[in-house]
């Protein structure tokens, strides 16, 4: 499946390529590239090699958690849905709430993400669009359709690689709330959280 990025929606971000197939994930700090850095070590099967990663970046969410422990004593945490049937994305998307106090379970594709959505209530969801099964889109609108009988209505902010504005738009009227364009960004996912959850220290 290629998907098109439009070079002019980042700030010229340095992308890297995972894989044949896959979608290039872009990084803004060496906290970051050394999330990545894992992702490369990753065996045929998809599992990282953490016997071959230099120190540093073993004990990197170790070293990450207790300051994570520790600031949930400011305010409640925020327990989003992610959503996308891409395992690297998937991991960096845990390691990028990790490092922002944030409680996310994970959805292969937008089927399992209906079902978990009618198990719990989130704070938010973070949703693939382009996705095997059912895509984030259809999810979405059936996600509208089961909030029809719940008090309160769910943010859903789109994360995808097609990011011309008639993308956006689509998204829009599907029923999601805003738009997130790949590669991602420690910095954005922080942003859209402090946007759509008033309960989130923007601070920690």
């Amino acid at each position: 499946m290629i998907k098109t990025i439009n070079p002019t929606s980042f700030s010229a971000p340095e992308l890297h390529r995972l894989g044949d197939g896959q979608e290039s994930i872009g990084y803004e700090s060496d906290e970051v590239q050394k999330i990545l850095d894992g992702i490369r070590k990753r065996t045929s099967s998809k599992r990282l090699m953490t016997a071959a990663e230099p120190a540093d970046e073993a004990h990197m969410a170790r070293r990450s958690a207790p300051a994570a422990k520790e600031s949930q004593a400011t305010g409640p945490r925020i327990h989003v849905l992610a959503v996308d049937d891409d395992p690297d994305s998937r991991f960096v998307i845990e390691k990028f709430l990790e490092l922002l106090n944030v409680k996310c379970d994970f959805a292969k594709d937008g089927a399992e993400a209906l079902d978990r959505f009618m198990d719990k209530e989130y704070d938010m969801v973070f949703m693939d669009v382009q996705m095997a099964r059912m895509n984030g889109l259809e999810a979405t609108a059936r996600i509208r359709e089961e909030e029809r009988n719940r008090a309160r209505r769910t943010p859903i902010v789109a994360i995808t690689g097609l990011c011309f504005e008639e993308d956006r738009m689509l998204c829009l009227s599907a029923g999601m709330d805003d738009f997130m364009c790949k590669p991602l960004r420690l910095a954005e996912f922080k942003k859209m959280i402090a946007a759509w959850c008033p309960s989130y220290d923007s601070d920690l």
